[in-house]
């Protein structure tokens, strides 16, 4: 099957440095703020090799995001979403982005993978 990846940008937009370990959790929203589907399992795709990520104010580390998009699986696919729900790796707060860049989960494969200091 194919697979179509997006790049989950986390920015430190604090004052101090950060560390950012592990793997971030996923959720898609739609317009009125309710869960579309299931959130994204872990997986070992990507840049990131499991090892922390140290951030100054300002740079930003990175996660890839894994679907089987539209037209390259026989599953169905879930309902559009409006908003991707992010908790950064050891955070009980969410930051939220409308910026979904086409993002549509298709035959229930939604995957995220542990943070890295680069883009995929």
């Amino acid at each position: 099957m194919n697979s179509k990846y997006f790049d989950l940008r986390l920015t430190n937009t604090g004052s101090e440095p950060c560390a950012l370990l592990g793997h971030p959790g996923v959720s898609l929203l739609d317009a009125g703020g309710r869960r579309v589907g299931e959130p994204a399992t872990r997986s070992q795709d990507g840049t990131g090799d499991g090892g922390a990520v140290r951030l100054r104010p300002g740079q930003a580390a990175h996660a890839t995001v894994k679907t089987a998009g539209e037209g390259v699986t026989d599953g169905r696919c879930w309902p559009e979403a409006a908003t991707l729900l992010v908790y950064p790796p050891g955070s009980r707060q969410t930051v939220t982005t409308g910026d979904l860049a086409g993002l549509r989960v298709c035959g229930d494969s939604f995957q995220v993978g542990p943070v890295g200091d680069r883009a995929p």
